[in-house]
């Protein structure tokens, strides 16, 4: 076994799960940056009211998330808080994984060139109400939850699957906070209605 591969039931497989969900998101960035205008909306998201100052989320998500990951790596060879059954944990938790890598691909699709790495907003700016965004308004970050639960579950430790559901949901919180205060700031009365409407993450729940 390679030395800093999981030690779930599964060696490797949270590895393999987390870059092949890297490879889509790059993907997807690729899509949109040969789409025209890409480096147009980029400029003006940055320089918007507020824009640099938002980027700071950013950099929060990827430090805080990629430690997260790499901690759940590490966590998963403490074999004393082994998730009992782990082979159908495992399988499980693939599903899962796999199902909110399937959502948040969805909800970029979607969202299409009003998606991007920073908080901002566009001259054209809209709220996007169709497909997932009929329901939930951050089902990318949903799908992404979703995602690092599954993970947990595939390490099948309880230590690994606390810190990739723990951490996430915490700076994904302080994202969302920041992000809709911006949406509601530019778009106003059409976003606050939809915000009445919709959940964030979990129909009924928040």
């Amino acid at each position: 076994m390679v030395r800093w591969l999981p030690a779930g039931s599964q060696p490797g497989l949270a590895t393999i799960t987390l870059l092949a969900w890297g490879a889509a998101e790059v993907a997807l960035r690729l899509r949109l940056a040969i789409k025209p205008g890409w480096k147009q909306r980029l400029h003006a998201w940055s320089v918007g009211p507020g824009g640099k100052l938002r980027e700071w989320t950013f950099f929060l998500l990827v430090l805080a998330i990629g430690g997260a990951v790499v901690g759940a790596m590490w966590l998963s060879r403490l074999t004393k808080f082994a998730i009992g059954g782990a082979s159908v944990v495992t399988i499980v938790g693939e599903a899962v994984a796999v199902a909110g890598i399937a959502l948040r691909v969805w909800a970029i699709l979607t969202l299409d060139r009003f998606f991007t790495f920073v908080i901002g907003i566009v001259p054209d700016q809209r709220v996007v109400q169709h497909g997932p965004y009929r329901v939930l308004r951050h089902p990318g970050y949903a799908g992404a939850l979703l995602a690092f639960l599954g993970v947990g579950m595939v390490l099948a430790n309880w230590l690994s699957l606390l810190d990739l559901v723990l951490v996430p949901t915490l700076v994904l919180s302080v994202r969302i906070t920041v992000e809709e205060a911006a949406l509601a700031g530019s778009l106003g009365a059409e976003y606050l209605a939809y915000a009445g409407r919709t959940a964030r993450l979990i129909p009924g729940v928040w």
